[in-house]
């Protein structure tokens, strides 16, 4: 296998109070499961039946302060498994229990965090 890829030194930086994204990541796995981070080019690498590589490309940063983000967007982003509720709640302050906003709670964790 040959791998070209970049982004796996730095974050892509937020903006206007958005967090950073995360980096870049290549993961290979032999058959005995064993991990080995590689680096972002790989110009040949032998690879035998049972072995994988898992890529992660990187996730720009943010815009904004997440506080700020309309709770409906994040309540999506929780029913299509890009975030848990537990984020929902920590980064986003958006509380969510049994696929549902709690608006109250919601309000009094951000006017906290503000």
């Amino acid at each position: 296998m040959s791998v070209e890829g970049e982004g796996q030194k730095y974050a892509p930086w937020g903006f206007a109070g958005g967090c950073d994204g995360t980096p870049s990541t290549l993961i290979f796995r032999d058959r005995a499961g064993k991990e080995t981070v590689l680096p972002s080019k790989v110009p040949y690498k032998k690879t035998n039946p049972g072995e994988t590589l898992e890529i992660i490309g990187p996730c720009g940063g943010g815009y904004g302060s997440p506080f700020e983000r309309d709770p409906e967007a994040v309540l999506g982003d929780v029913l299509d498994d890009y975030i848990t509720s537990e984020r929902a709640r920590n980064e986003f302050g958006v509380v969510i229990e049994d696929n549902k906003i709690l608006w109250d709670e919601t309000e009094l964790l951000r006017s906290t965090q503000a």
